[in-house]
């Protein structure tokens, strides 16, 4: 993104893994993907996907 002065760019990487690694988000998977991709329409942000990156399990 560009403003008169600056130019920035700004990237999250999120990594949820839960103590033991037990699969807690299994049974929300699908709408916590929607409210993801909600907010994201909602503020024009773009998830940028890979099988490494985007892995609920």
């Amino acid at each position: 993104m560009r403003s008169n002065h600056t130019v920035y760019n700004v990237n999250y990487h999120f990594v949820w893994c839960p103590k033991y690694r037990h699969a807690i988000l299994k049974p929300i998977k699908n709408s916590l993907e929607a409210s993801f991709r909600d907010v994201c329409d909602q503020y024009n942000y773009e998830i940028l996907s890979s099988f490494e990156n985007l892995r609920f399990s």
